[in-house]
């Protein structure tokens, strides 16, 4: 999301908030405990069907979270065969124990078809203080990529932007 700052101080700086570059779907954290069958150990078969029985027409339009909060014993193979039965199904998911943890993770996943054109030659700055709470590593990965491509990347607010990188290569 683009936004076009008109304060005398940041004339011409396009301010993106990366929560709304988050797909406005709903939310749901799933514990591995809803495949198991009530048992207390993941066994393949029990697993294999909880996944076939699944109606996957409800996780239209959702974000899907696994997580583990019961601390069970899982092969590696569980979450991989979770990730990719629900692909197949065109859900996206990630391994997240909450809502931030998963637009965190989204938010990396997306950087690479991340339309960065608007911001070519661009003063940019990416704003702090969101609705969502965000991690250094996507904050990291975001600047690493305006830098490229934009003539000054700051953060913060207009009120208080801190400057992260200018490139004088760049058209003035």
């Amino acid at each position: 999301m683009v936004v076009l700052m008109d304060s005398p101080t940041s004339k011409g700086l396009l301010t993106i908030d990366l929560v709304k570059l988050i797909p406005k779907s709903k939310v749901e954290i799933m514990d591995v405990q809803h495949f198991m069958g009530g048992a207390p150990l993941l066994k393949e078969s029990t697993f294999r069907k909880e996944l076939k029985d699944i109606d996957y027409s409800r996780f239209k339009n959702t974000l899907v979270g696994f997580s583990n909060r019961e601390g069970h014993i899982l092969p590696q193979w569980a979450s991989i065969l979770l990730a990719v039965k629900f692909e197949q199904n065109n859900v996206w998911t990630t391994w997240a124990d909450s809502k931030e943890t998963l637009y965190n993770q989204w938010l990396i996943e997306h950087l690479a078809t991340w339309d960065t054109s608007p911001y070519a030659n661009a003063r940019v700055s990416i704003k702090g203080c969101t609705e969502v709470t965000l991690s250094a590593r996507v904050y990291m990965a975001y600047a690493r990529k305006l830098m490229r491509i934009a003539k000054v990347v700051s953060f913060g607010e207009k009120c208080a932007l801190v400057p992260i990188s200018k490139d004088v290569s760049l058209k003035q």
